[in-house]
């Protein structure tokens, strides 16, 4: 946004801060070389910040799922490897593997072999859609679309059931550790290890 800022620099040495100059006041000025000039630079500037808060949890939820894939990804072959498992703990182990597949197919969709135009038609992965998003209006100073509007109504539609989703699958990896904890099972990542 246009307006005075101030600017200060200060070093961070082993831990010890130490100011290397005092803040300077400086003016932010339109440099009108936009030829589709933004008519409200304030609800640009805000709408950026919104997206750029929008993409901060996307990308926390879409490793959050890929860490917890691979967490049940070590159970499920510790259980397969037990003599102690059970069939009833391998299946409710499968069931949270499928959701979490499920999920992490809402953030990526398929994988395509060269490129996207290969990928049968399908809906539009969180991840592509918000990558369109962020990029257009990245560096922009020309006015948010409709379309930009409708993109990030949609992603802050269908991103909260989602860490619903994941914070139910957290619940279920933990039960599922806690009952093979309790069966003497084998470590896995996750778990605090006692003696």
């Amino acid at each position: 946004m246009p307006g005075k800022y101030k600017v200060g620099l200060e070093q961070s040495l082993n831990g010890v801060v130490s100011k290397l100059a005092d803040p300077v006041e400086f003016n932010v000025v339109e440099l009108k070389n936009t030829t589709l000039p933004a008519p409200d630079r304030k609800e640009l500037v805000e709408f950026q910040t919104k997206v750029a808060e929008l993409a901060r949890n996307m990308e926390g939820a879409t490793n959050f799922a890929g860490e917890l894939t691979k967490q049940t990804e070590t159970i499920l072959q510790t259980l397969y490897q037990w003599s102690g498992a059970t069939a009833e703990l391998i299946e409710k182990t499968k069931k949270v593997r499928k959701e979490l597949d499920d999920i992490n197919f809402l953030f990526s969709g398929h994988r395509p072999a060269a490129s996207f135009e290969e990928v049968p038609p399908a809906p539009m992965p969180l991840n592509r859609r918000l990558s369109y998003l962020s990029y257009t209006h990245s560096s922009s100073t020309t006015a948010i679309t409709q379309t930009e509007k409708d993109t990030y109504k949609i992603l802050t539609e269908e991103l909260p059931p989602i860490i619903e989703q994941l914070k139910k699958s957290e619940k279920e990896i933990k039960s599922i550790q806690s009952e093979m904890k309790s069966m003497g099972a084998p470590w896995t990542p996750g778990q605090t290890p006692e003696l």
